[in-house]
C-alpha cells in the first residue's frame, strides 16, 4: 500500500475519468476483462493531453497471465510494472508514478471495475512539467553546494553573516514566541537575498532554493528552537510521556491486530529495526526529514505485508505500537516543530508529490498522538490479572478458587474476601459437593460476624485463627496483596496485612506489592505497605527499586512519599540504586522531562555523575536546558566520594585526645 500521498481531488470530476465515462464500449471492455484504469491527478496533465486518444489508452492496463498483480500491458502495447508503491513503464528507467490508492467503481449497469489513482501520467510526454520528476536537495551538505552553484559568493556571505548575527542576538533569548518570529524573519531574509528573477521564474529552482535555505537555517538554530518548544510545552510533554510509560507493556493484540498474525509477527521480530528507523527523527533538523522517518517506518511495515495495500485502520495501530515501544519522549514537541517550522511550505505544496506525502504523514502523526492521549486507560492484555466473570458457582479447582478470591479483591468486597480467606479450598469444595446450603461448623467457626465486629468470639478468632488463603499464588506468582496494590484498594491491603499477608512476596518478574504501587502511582497503598515494613530497597528481577519505578513512571507524589518515609524512619532509602542497565531514578526522571522529580532527587543528594552501562549520566539524558541547568548546578556542590585505603585511616583513642587537649592548654 502507498499511504504516502494525500489525494484530495474529487475523483468523479477528474477530466480523464469523465472522458472514460463517455466511452461506454471501452468502459464495458474494461469491466468484462478485469482491466485496471490508472487515473493520474488532474493537476498533473494538460487539457491538450485529453485530445490525444493514446492518452486514455495508455492508462488502461491488462494484467499479464504470468504475473497478474505486478506486470501489465496497456492498450497501446507498452509494458507496465508495479514495484512496491510505484508504477512505471518497463522501458523507462527514470520516470515512475506513485500509487495513491485503489478503489472499485460501478457503472450504471452495476458492472465493477478498478481505478488505480496515481500522482502523474504513466508516459511523461502527457504530463505537465512535474516537480516530482526532479530531485530536490536532501540534506544540509547538498543545500550548501546548491546555494554555492546557484548564488554568487556575495550572497553566500550575506546568508552566513545573517545566521551568525542571529545566533549572537538570540544567544540569551529563551522565549519561544520571540525565537519563532525571529527565525521566520531570518528565513525570509535569506530567501529574498538568494532569489533573483531567474530563480523566481523557475518554479522547481525556486522550490529547491527554499528547501536549501531551510536546511541551512535549521541546521544553525534547531537545538535552540527545539529546546524552547520543549520548555514552552513542558506540561503537555510530561503528561504524554507518563501515558507512554503507562502503556509500555502494550502488545499488538491489545490493538486488535490478532487477525494479521504474519504481519504482527514480523513487526515484533523486527521491532528494534523499526525503533532505530523511527529514532532517526531525533537527529533530523527539518520538518520534512522528521516526517521522512515516519514514512520509512511505514514503508518497512508495508514490506512485511508483501507490499499489499495495508488499510489505514491496520496501519495506525502498528504505528501506535512502534511509537510506544520507541522510548522517544519528544513526540508532542516534534509535532509542534513540524507544524510551526515548515519554513519552505513544502507541506502545503499540492503540486509536489513530496508535499502531498507529508500532509498525509502529518495527519497520521496527529491521529496517533490523539489515540494515545485518549486511550490512557486502555485495558492491556498483560494487566488482565483476574477473571472478571467468575462466580462462586464456577469454582471447580484450586486455580478457580484463587481466581474467585482475586475477583473479590477486584470488586472491593471485604465481607466476601474475609469470609473465604479462612476457608481452605478442601473444606469449600467438600461443602459444595455435599450441596450444603450453609457452611459447616468448622468453616462457620472460622468466619467473623462482619469485618468491624469486636465481640468476644470475633476477637478470639482474630487472635487465634490464621488466614490460610492469604498467601495463595496464581500461576504467574501473583498474590492477593499484588492484586490489591495494582487496583489501588487501601482497605483491602489493610485487611490482607492484618491477616498476615507476606509483604515482600514477589511475582514472576520479582515485583512486590510496593513495586506495583510505586509503578502505578498509588500513594495510599504505598504508605500502608511502608508502615507494614515493606522492604523499600528490594529490587525486581531487572534490579528496579520502588524509587526507580516511581521516578520512571512520573509519579512525583510516590517519590515524595518514599523519600519522606525514609527520612522520618530508620528505613534508609538507596536513592542512587542502579537497575540492570545501570540507570538510576535520576536517569529516568531526566530522560522523560519529569522536572519535579529531578528537583526532589537532587535535593536529597541523588548523584548526578553516576554512569549507566553505556557510560551515560543523567546530564546526558537531560530533557531540556532547564533540567540540564538543575543537574549542572547540583554537580557543582556534589563532592565525588573517592575510595580510601585502609592504611590511610588513623584511629584516635580517648587517651590520645586527652593528651592532645592537655598539650593545647
Amino acid at each position: 500500500m502507498n499511504i504516502s500521498i494525500n489525494y484530495e481531488e474529487d475523483l468523479q470530476k477528474n477530466p480523464l475519468y469523465l472522458t472514460l465515462m463517455q466511452k461506454s464500449s471501452l468502459l464495458q471492455e474494461i469491466c468484462i476483462n478485469n482491466w485496471i484504469f490508472a487515473l493520474p491527478r488532474k493537476s498533473s496533465y494538460s487539457e491538450e493531453s485529453l485530445k490525444n486518444h493514446e492518452f486514455i489508452l495508455s492508462h488502461i492496463l491488462s494484467p499479464s497471465e504470468e504475473l497478474p498483480k505486478t506486470h501489465f500491458i496497456n492498450l497501446i502495447g507498452d509494458e507496465v510494472v508495479i514495484n512496491e508503491q510505484s508504477i512505471k513503464m518497463k522501458n523507462d528507467k527514470i520516470h515512475q508514478c506513485v500509487i495513491l490508492f485503489e478503489e472499485f467503481y460501478f457503472t450504471k449497469d452495476l458492472q465493477k471495475f478498478k481505478i488505480m489513482c496515481i500522482d502523474m501520467p504513466l508516459n511523461k510526454k502527457f504530463g505537465k512539467r512535474s516537480m516530482s520528476s526532479n530531485s530536490t536537495v536532501k540534506n544540509v551538505q547538498e543545500s550548501i553546494e546548491f546555494i554555492h552553484q546557484n548564488c554568487s559568493r556575495q550572497i553566500e556571505r550575506k546568508i552566513q553573516n545573517a545566521i551568525k548575527n542571529f545566533n549572537l542576538r538570540m544567544q540569551k533569548v529563551f522565549d519561544y514566541k520571540q525565537l519563532q518570529i525571529n527565525i521566520k524573519l531570518l528565513y525570509d531574509y535569506c530567501i529574498n537575498i538568494a532569489s533573483n528573477r531567474k530563480i523566481k521564474d523557475d518554479q522547481f529552482l525556486f522550490l529547491n532554493v527554499k528547501i536549501a535555505i531551510e536546511y541551512i537555517v535549521m541546521d544553525a538554530v534547531y537545538e535552540k528552537i527545539f529546546d524552547a518548544i520543549t520548555i514552552e510545552n513542558s506540561e503537555k510533554n510530561i503528561e504524554f510521556n507518563k501515558i507512554l510509560r503507562k502503556l509500555s507493556n502494550i502488545t499488538l493484540n491489545d490493538l486488535n491486530l490478532s487477525h494479521l498474525p504474519e504481519v504482527t509477527s514480523q513487526v515484533n521480530e523486527n521491532i528494534n529495526v523499526l525503533r532505530i528507523e523511527l529514532l532517526k527523527i531525533d537527529k533530523s533538523k527539518c520538518a520534512f526529514d522528521k516526517l521522512s522517518c515516519i514514512k520509512n517506518v511505514i514503508d518497512i511495515i508495508s514490506l512485511y505485508n508483501d507490499n499489499k495495500l495495508t488499510a489505514t485502520d491496520e496501519l495506525l495501530p502498528m504505528l501506535v505500537y512502534i511509537i510506544i515501544k520507541s522510548n522517544y519522549f519528544y513526540f508532542i514537541s516534534t509535532l509542534i516543530f513540524i507544524k510551526e517550522f515548515n519554513l519552505s511550505q513544502i507541506l502545503n505544496s499540492e503540486a509536489h508529490s513530496v508535499g502531498s506525502a507529508f500532509v498525509y504523514i502529518l495527519t497520521t502523526i496527529e491521529a496517533i498522538i490523539y489515540f494515545i492521549q485518549t486511550n490512557e486507560h486502555m485495558k492491556l492484555e498483560k494487566n488482565q490479572l483476574i477473571k472478571k466473570t467468575i462466580t462462586i458457582d464456577d469454582v471447580k479447582c484450586q486455580t478457580d478458587y484463587i481466581d474467585f478470591l482475586f475477583k473479590c479483591i477486584y470488586d472491593n468486597d471485604e465481607v466476601q474476601l474475609e469470609k473465604y480467606l479462612k476457608i481452605p479450598y478442601s473444606v469449600f469444595i467438600k461443602e459444595k459437593t455435599s450441596s450444603s446450603s450453609e457452611p459447616s461448623s468448622s468453616s462457620q467457626n472460622s468466619v467473623s460476624c462482619h469485618p468491624l465486629c469486636a465481640c468476644l468470639s470475633c476477637e478470639n478468632l482474630k487472635n487465634n485463627s490464621s488466614s490460610i488463603n492469604v498467601n495463595l499464588t496464581s500461576q504467574n506468582d501473583m498474590r492477593m496483596l499484588h492484586i490489591a496494590a495494582f487496583y489501588n484498594l487501601p482497605k483491602i491491603v489493610s485487611l490482607l496485612l492484618i491477616n498476615d499477608a507476606e509483604i515482600d512476596a514477589t511475582n514472576e518478574n520479582g515485583f512486590t506489592a510496593l513495586h506495583i504501587a510505586s509503578m502505578n502511582g498509588h500513594q495510599k497503598v504505598l504508605f500502608l505497605l511502608l508502615h507494614g515494613n515493606a522492604n523499600i530497597n528490594l529490587p525486581t528481577k531487572d534490579k528496579k527499586t520502588s524509587l526507580i519505578l516511581a521516578s520512571m513512571y512520573g509519579h512525583e507524589h510516590c517519590v515524595k512519599a518514599l523519600i519522606f518515609f525514609s527520612e522520618h524512619t530508620h528505613m534508609a532509602i538507596n536513592i542512587n540504586a542502579q537497575d540492570i542497565e545501570g540507570n538510576t531514578a535520576l536517569h529516568y526522571a531526566s530522560q522523560c522531562g519529569f522536572l519535579i522529580i529531578v528537583d526532589i532527587l537532587l535535593e536529597y543528594q541523588a548523584k548526578a555523575t553516576l554512569k549507566n552501562n553505556i557510560g551515560k549520566t543523567p546530564l546526558d539524558y537531560a530533557y531540556n536546558s532547564v533540567i540540564k541547568k538543575r543537574i549542572n548546578d547540583a554537580v557543582k556542590y556534589q563532592v565525588e566520594e573517592l575510595p580510601v585505603a585502609e592504611s590511610e585511616f588513623v584511629f584516635i583513642r580517648k587517651q590520645d585526645l586527652a593528651e592532645i587537649f592537655e598539650d593545647t592548654k
